[in-house]
């Protein structure tokens, strides 16, 4: 039961949207199986405090499936959301803006490693080396940022050995500001 309740804290908060948002348009499906799922951890709920176990656990097992849906949803979302965003940024520039903040450290995670493979290998260990409880991160729905664009390596490598060691990560846009959406990270 806790499991079901710490989920219902977590549900995102829905927004007026324009139609053509773009997290709206890729986290719809996830937004909807979100509720779905909230709808059967409340039936749950209340069907354990009327002590209709049977029932409780039909509800608990449908709240989990959905659950199960709405995080695979969200990582495709996510992933379609960062591949948009970024698709005319070079390896400098990542745009976070429409990920949740669990999925924007993941993402900012695989890019550092990618923009390491610019590094020219001078040394044995890298600055850019991120590591988790479990080691380095390995596998990431986001892999679209773990290949190496070969054609444009040169042309990377150079920009980076030009002393180019920052990297610009846009976290939201500001309607007021434009220009202070974002944070430089120096490597």
């Amino acid at each position: 039961m806790k499991l079901i309740l710490g989920h219902l804290k977590s549900i995102p908060v829905e927004p007026e949207w324009e139609e053509d948002d773009l997290y709206l348009s890729h986290r719809k499906n996830a937004l909807r199986m979100m509720r779905l799922a909230s709808r059967h951890s409340r039936a749950a709920t209340n069907a354990f405090l009327r002590r209709d176990h049977s029932s409780a656990q039909q509800h608990s097992l449908r709240a989990q499936e959905k659950w199960s849906a709405a995080e695979q949803l969200n990582a495709k979302a996510a992933k379609e959301i960062l591949s948009i965003r970024n698709s005319n940024n070079d390896p400098w520039k990542l745009d976070l803006h429409g990920l949740h903040a669990a999925e924007a450290v993941q993402a900012l995670q695989e890019h550092l490693l990618k923009i390491e493979t610019l590094v020219p290998n001078n040394s044995s260990t890298s600055p850019c080396r991120i590591k988790t409880k479990n080691g380095i991160v390995h596998s990431s729905p986001f892999d679209a940022f773990r290949t190496v664009d070969a054609e444009n390596l040169d042309k990377q490598q150079a920009a980076f050995r030009q002393g180019r060691a920052s990297v610009q990560v846009i976290t939201g846009i500001s309607l007021p500001s434009p220009n202070l959406n974002g944070c430089f990270l120096f490597i």
